[in-house]
């Protein structure tokens, strides 16, 4: 099937150079054939090729003329170019400008022209290769850098949020450091040189001040105070009751 064929267009104004190129070629590929420069340009704006062959020495438009404008429009296709002179000029030209894959001397030899073809076709391939990974290693780049992106974004969120736990620590520990203080500033207005508590009806200041650092030690959990005190919840109850116990007493 000539869909499944690469394509070469073969461009000779000598239709006996055309011709064998052409029988040589069409086992292996599909030809398409022009006899002019610019019969080739008009069928490349419909058609697609593989690679091109061109005759230097043509009227109108050279060979070299025509792979120079080949390449700027079409530049993913070969570009191969036959001569039967050696013109340092227009070789030049064709390296230079063109970006030729072969020069080719005429008469060419056949094996020699199958070679130069298949070498062209995996030249092509080759770059086409290196195009798609090269893609493929920018797109991985792109999302590779996304990611940082959103890494570092994480880090400086994760970072925000043990700032502020670690705000919040310091917080709760100063605000331990002023209950406490107000405790102990409560045992010193409360209680007298003989450890009576004179606010309290003359209850032992040492008993309610353990009731006070139970309660304090444990968050006013008044089922846990009691089980430090050793007494029962109820009992604990009594005497904080007996004694005007309330949470706002130690920080009053």
């Amino acid at each position: 099937m000539s869909g499944d064929k690469r394509r070469i267009l073969l461009v000779d104004d000598e239709p006996a150079c055309l011709e064998p190129l052409s029988l040589i070629l069409a086992r292996e590929y599909c030809l398409l054939t022009a006899t002019c420069g610019q019969r080739a340009l008009d069928l490349l704006e419909t058609e697609t090729v593989d690679i091109v062959i061109a005759d230097n020495r043509m009227p109108g438009i050279s060979g070299v003329e025509l792979l120079v404008r080949v390449r700027k429009l079409y530049p993913d296709v070969v570009r191969v170019v036959l001569t039967g002179h050696t013109d340092l000029k227009d070789m030049l030209k064709a390296i230079n400008e063109g970006h030729v894959y072969r020069y080719v001397s005429k008469p060419w030899n056949t094996s020699e022209m199958l070679v130069t073809v298949r070498q062209a076709l995996e030249w092509k391939d080759l770059r086409a290769s290196r195009g798609h990974l090269a893609a493929e290693l920018q797109q991985a780049h792109r999302e590779l850098a996304e990611s940082y992106r959103k890494l570092a974004e994480q880090h400086r969120t994760l970072e925000e949020s043990y700032a502020l736990i670690e705000d919040r620590i310091d917080e709760f520990l100063a605000k331990r450091r002023v209950q406490q203080s107000a405790g102990a500033s409560l045992y010193s207005r409360v209680t007298s040189g003989d450890g009576r508590d004179r606010s309290n009806g003359g209850i032992g200041a040492p008993e309610f001040d353990r009731i006070i650092d139970a309660l304090e030690r444990t968050n006013w959990i008044q089922k846990d105070a009691a089980t430090l005190l050793e007494i029962s919840t109820t009992t604990l109850w009594r005497r904080m009751k007996k004694y005007g116990i309330q949470r706002s007493t130690a920080s009053s």
